[in-house]
């Protein structure tokens, strides 16, 4: 017997199979064709599952972070109560419970193995996103994964909510402004602008006006550089977006198929993909944020400055970064203070600057760092808002440049065109 509970999801499809088969059947007594209505059906067939794709789509990121929290949920639940965080995921799955997705009953079945929680992790690595699960590593390393769950779920959230309608905009340029310019250059350029050229060619025996000529001159020149400065890295950052983790997953699961050259080739792409992440603003103090959050964690657990500073740099998820934290940690093996060494790590020199204060005032390096902590989330926010908002404006800003570019241009030909009929 099926014990698996109903879910709105399902409820949607069941609710929209039966209004399909209550307008075919309508459409069907009203007009008597049986071929109108299998065509009808079936057309809306198609437009319910391209909403629907779309829709799933588009909802990966989102659906993704949800079952990454819930884990998180999980996790500091099943701690809070003594009870085994492998045992829990175990029974939980055994529920045939389905909201998680089907990587979290595979995880179940590497912890039924008898793998600890973050070996099994590592073999299941799109359950959680890599920086979280770095994260889960710093806390197994103090002794109490208790301590790293508020900085993954600030790392799961980082201004979601805040961000999303900015997003949203993207999102809608993306698949809809974007394309609506794609076919309006089309029409203008393959279709409208010929037909012009034949007409004054035709009945005048002239050539188009000079303000048509030079609208398209622009048009040729201004359509291919907006898609390649523009459009373009924005579709491939939506595409990333949606993606989430699964290109680096694919490329370290490829990259050692096509032998030890391709391999370090594919490990050099990956450094200059965290490296080019470290040039976006608001990126990079998100990692400094989680760095100095990890940083100030582990050096209040007791642990060494080198250990500390190697693992901290580890849980950021980012190769360029971690070797910032490896050069540290060779300053430090040499007898450079902690404060000094610091100076890699970023070139603004705050950090060095935060850690000095904190290691002269009283309490924990966490407590001391909260407020800069705060400040480097407030900073990414401010600054990912900034770019959404200029990308959004510049696009709607280059669309009604085209349109008013194509109207002028039309209306030149109608007006010569006119001038020319009253001569006859």
């Amino acid at each position: 017997m099926d014990t698996r509970p109903i879910t709105p999801e399902h409820l949607w499809r069941w609710a929209s199979a039966l209004m399909l088969t209550i307008f075919g059947a309508l459409v069907a007594t009203l007009t008597q064709k049986p071929i109108v209505v299998l065509v009808l059906l079936f057309v809306l067939g198609l437009a319910y599952g391209a909403f629907y794709s779309l829709h799933f789509i588009l909802s990966l990121p989102f659906r993704r972070r949800e079952r990454a929290r819930m884990l998180l949920e999980l996790i500091e639940t099943s701690i809070e109560h003594s009870h085994s965080v492998e045992q829990c995921l175990i029974r939980l799955s055994r529920s045939r419970e389905r909201s998680f997705g089907v990587r979290f009953h595979l995880l179940a079945a590497y912890l039924e193995q008898g793998l600890p929680l973050l070996a099994a992790l590592e073999k299941v690595p799109r359950m959680l996103p890599p920086t979280v699960l770095a994260m889960l590593r710093v806390g197994a390393a103090t002794g109490d994964i208790r301590r790293v769950l508020p900085s993954c779920r600030t790392h799961l959230r980082d201004a979601l909510p805040r961000v999303q309608k900015a997003q949203n905009y993207l999102v809608a340029l993306v698949l809809v402004v974007l394309p609506a310019q794609l076919m309006l250059y089309w029409m203008v350029r393959v279709v409208v602008f010929p037909k012009f050229h034949e007409i004054f060619n035709d009945m005048l025996d002239a050539h188009m006006p000079l303000a048509t000529v030079t609208a398209i001159a622009t048009l040729d020149v201004a359509w291919p550089t907006f898609m390649a400065v523009i459009a373009l890295p924005m579709f491939v950052g939506l595409g990333l977006y949606i993606l989430g983790p699964r290109p680096a997953y694919w490329v370290e699961w490829f990259a050692p198929k096509f032998g030890p050259v391709l391999a370090r080739r594919f490990d050099w792409l990956a450094t200059m993909t965290d490296r080019g992440m470290l040039v976006l603003p608001w990126q990079r103090r998100r990692v400094e944020r989680d760095f100095a959050a990890m940083l100030a964690l582990l050096l209040d657990a007791g642990l060494s400055e080198e250990k500390a500073v190697l693992l901290a740099g580890e849980s950021v998820a980012n190769r360029a970064f971690l070797a910032r934290a490896q050069r540290v940690t060779e300053q430090l093996q040499r007898g450079v203070k902690l404060p000094e060494a610091l100076q890699f790590m970023d070139d603004a020199g705050e950090l060095r600057w935060r850690m000095t204060n904190a290691a002269h005032a009283a309490g924990h390096f966490r407590e001391s760092l909260a407020g800069w902590l705060d400040t480097l989330d407030a900073k990414a926010f401010g600054q990912e808002q900034a770019v959404a908002q200029f990308l959004t404006s510049a696009c709607v800003l280059f669309n009604g440049c085209l349109v008013g570019l194509f109207t002028v241009s039309i209306f030149q030909c109608f007006i010569q065109l006119i001038d020319a009929a009253s001569t006859w």
